[in-house]
C-alpha cells in the first residue's frame, strides 16, 4: 500500500483514500471522490448564505435560526479541522 502512495503524484493520496481506491478496483465499483475540507467549507458557507430568517417572530423564523445556528457550528468545526491539518 505504501508503495502505491508514494508512485502516486502529488498530491500524494491519504492511507484511507488509498484503502478506498483498492477497494473500488477491486469490487469494479466507480471510485467517488471525497471533498476536501476546502470544499466542504465552502459548500457549507453556500448553504449559509442561502438560510432566509424571516423579520415577523413564527415557527419559521425559529427554525431558520436553527438550521443557521446548526450550519455556522459546522463551519467552526471544519475550519478548527483544516487548522490542525
Amino acid at each position: 500500500m505504501d508503495a502505491w502512495i508514494a508512485a502516486r503524484p502529488d498530491p500524494k493520496p491519504t492511507r484511507p483514500e488509498a484503502i478506498r481506491h483498492m477497494i473500488a478496483l477491486a469490487t469494479g465499483l466507480p471510485l467517488e471522490a471525497t471533498p476536501t475540507i476546502d470544499e466542504k467549507i465552502a459548500e457549507t458557507k453556500l448553504k449559509l448564505s442561502k438560510v432566509e430568517v424571516p423579520k415577523k417572530p413564527s415557527p419559521e423564523k425559529g427554525m431558520a435560526l436553527l438550521r443557521k445556528g446548526y450550519g455556522e457550528n459546522k463551519l467552526r468545526a471544519l475550519k478548527a479541522k483544516k487548522k490542525k491539518a
